[in-house]
């Protein structure tokens, strides 16, 4: 199982960019901090720790956040534009991660529990994933998307994935065959 520590949330250069995000909405919006929490849809502890960097927020959180804000959650987290990237909501994004995740344990020849394994999920989480329910922390999808050699955003359907190059789908299944 895959755990984040606080020192990791606070290194997070994602973690970074969505306090600075929210923190300039804030100071924008000409609200108090608790009443832009709920704007966002957090709690003010919630909130507070997203400006401390201590949180690590769900793709559903962070979805709900970036609705609010009418903006992207690339937007929110990268402070960069959308640009041919897609705007998924977080079923969208949940859907996209399952696809990704079973495509990449295709083609890695691996059986389900090796992939399993390697990506360093539950048998549980495995399901969830499989049935386009999952709704990880975004620093959980940051390093399983490392753990399977993606971004983040091509694991969560915003940036595209097409898959490994044929040459590896050959060696994968010649290795298999031999």
């Amino acid at each position: 199982m895959i755990v984040i520590s606080i020192a990791e949330r606070k290194e997070s250069p994602l973690i970074a960019e969505l306090a600075r995000r929210l923190d300039e909405e804030q100071q924008k919006s000409g609200m108090l901090k608790p009443e832009f929490a709920a704007f966002i849809g957090i709690s003010g502890s919630q909130y507070r720790y997203v400006r401390t960097h201590e949180a690590n927020p769900t793709i559903e959180a962070l979805c709900r956040m970036a609705s609010a804000l009418d903006i992207s959650v690339y937007e929110l987290l990268e402070g960069k534009e959308l640009g041919d990237r897609r705007n998924l909501d977080r079923w969208g994004m949940s859907k996209a991660f399952g696809e990704v995740f079973k495509a990449k344990m295709d083609a890695s020849g691996l059986e389900r529990e090796e992939f399993i394994k390697v990506a360093n999920i539950s048998m549980p989480q495995y399901y969830l994933v499989m049935r386009g329910l999952v709704n990880p922390t975004i620093l959980t999808a940051v390093e399983i998307a490392k753990r399977l050699e993606l971004t983040v955003w091509q694991l969560l359907g915003v940036e595209p994935w097409d898959g490994p190059p044929k040459a590896a789908v050959e060696t994968t299944a010649m290795t298999a065959a031999g």
